[in-house]
């Protein structure tokens, strides 16, 4: 059963990040397709900004003053992992143009993705300085995406969350995949013209506040 899980939230997570790309895209990371020369990769700096770092036990951003320490064992994607992520989205949007969905045209950069043993996926994303994108226009973008699912979505009222002494938005919604209920909980902070999106996914609601206390802010 516990593999059975990690199987749909793993398919979940898929959709959600990779949903609107073209379907003859195959999204399997090749660790050794070489990242493609981007303006991502280039931009990344001219704001003086520093990306997270990776720990043994989750991440840490000095730019948001976020420390996130998984409390079960967790697996994390590799930086040439989150890059191709990244580059992937950049690719979209170039072909896409016009066509592409608002969520598609937001500069950002995958600096987390995690799979913890209890059944937590975790993402954190950072919007591109010249994106110009507050937590407002984030939201609004995600929920045009969340729109496009064929299951049936479920909301919460969107909310505010204190995460270690800072506030964030929140929203939270939940679907059913193959009977198994999937709940996802985003949360948004916008600091000095960047919004750390931060995505959660899991099937027990207990997990929930056991990682939330995982983020400290310095």
């Amino acid at each position: 059963m516990k593999k059975i899980l990690k199987n749909i939230l793993s398919l979940v997570l898929i959709v959600f990040l990779v949903s609107g790309c073209n379907s003859d895209n195959n999204y399997e990371i090749d660790k050794k397709q070489k990242p493609k020369e981007t303006e991502i990769v280039q931009d990344i700096t001219k704001d003086n900004y520093v990306a997270s770092t990776l720990t043994e036990t989750g991440f840490i951003s000095e730019w948001f003053g976020l420390t996130y320490s998984a409390p079960e064992p967790m697996k994390f994607s590799e930086k040439e992992d989150l890059l191709v992520m990244t580059n992937e989205n950049v690719s979209t949007r170039e072909e896409k143009g016009d066509q592409a969905t608002d969520y598609e045209k937001i500069e950002r950069s995958y600096e987390f993705v995690g799979f913890s043993e209890d059944g937590m996926i975790l993402t954190v994303e950072v919007t591109d300085s010249s994106s110009d994108v507050d937590e407002n226009m984030y939201l609004d973008s995600i929920k045009n995406k969340i729109d496009l699912y064929t299951t049936p979505v479920t909301y919460c009222d969107t909310t505010s969350r204190d995460i270690g002494g800072e506030q964030y938005i929140e929203l939270s919604f939940l679907l059913q995949s193959n009977e198994v209920t999937v709940f996802h909980t985003i949360l948004l902070r916008s600091f000095k013209g960047r919004t750390m999106v931060i995505i959660m996914i899991y099937t027990d609601e207990l997990l929930l506040d056991s990682h939330l206390t995982a983020f400290k802010h310095n």
